[in-house]
């Protein structure tokens, strides 16, 4: 399987990632990958509603394997 650079972090994610998910991912999640490239963030969200795994996790990864960012 050969990483797409161009794959939306979301997309990126659900491929390569798919064990982290326990169910489909929810359309709220939308906006939150949505916002990954935002200077400054600050987002309220429940807990268990993935929001360190998508910003401290799939985020850095994928920049990291995208190419978009050597230093994180």
């Amino acid at each position: 399987m050969e990483l797409n650079p161009d794959a939306s972090l979301r997309d990126f994610a659900v491929l390569y990632l798919p064990h982290h998910f326990q169910s489909a991912v929810p359309e709220f999640h939308a906006e939150m990958y949505g916002m990954v490239n935002e200077t400054r963030l600050v987002l309220a969200a429940p807990r268990k509603f993935a929001k360190s795994t998508i910003f401290s996790f799939f985020y850095p990864l994928w920049r990291l394997v995208t190419g978009r960012r050597k230093d994180i």
